[in-house]
């Protein structure tokens, strides 16, 4: 499927940006799943939350705010 190649390429660049591959995540949740959606969204809330803060460089940073 298109959108999991992509999920898989960003996953990479990510982990090559030196950031946590943890923090991103596909899920497919149906617009009729509400309750599935919200377990989905507080599960990982409660994930990236265990990670603490992203530890991004002062150029990472920097291109952030922009």
């Amino acid at each position: 499927m298109k959108a999991e190649r992509m999920f898989e390429q960003t996953r990479d660049m990510v982990q090559t940006l030196g950031i946590a591959p943890e923090r991103i995540r596909l899920a497919w949740v149906s617009s009729a799943e509400a309750n599935r959606f919200a377990e989905v969204a507080q599960e990982f809330t409660r994930t990236i939350q265990s990670l603490g803060p992203a530890n991004l460089s002062p150029a990472q940073q920097a291109n952030q705010a922009t």
